[in-house]
């Protein structure tokens, strides 16, 4: 199974404190993964591409990835999703 495509579009922005909260886009990639897990266990060859998107009907708005862009600036930084997706790859996926 290849998956080419995959991603939740949320409206994101900067909170107050400087965070890009995104707990939807968490709740998405869980999911998923915990699919994937249970394809790979039942002997599916699973290939994943995580890559952002551009949305064909509305732009870069909303957003997919795991960082945020301020295209003004080019500035980036990791949303909440993309925190918690380095420690699932740091733990193997083991608290998923």
């Amino acid at each position: 199974m290849v998956v080419s495509g995959n991603g939740l579009a949320c409206t994101d922005r900067v909170f107050l404190d400087g965070a890009v909260r995104d707990p939807l886009r968490i709740d998405f990639l869980t999911r998923c993964l915990r699919a994937l897990k249970r394809a790979i266990d039942q002997g599916t060859d699973v290939r994943w591409s995580l890559t952002d998107n551009f949305e064909w009907a509305e732009g870069y708005d909303p957003c997919f990835g795991l960082a945020y862009v301020d295209y003004a600036t080019g500035d980036w930084m990791l949303k909440d999703s993309g925190r918690w997706y380095r420690e699932v790859i740091r733990s193997n996926g083991a608290d998923l």
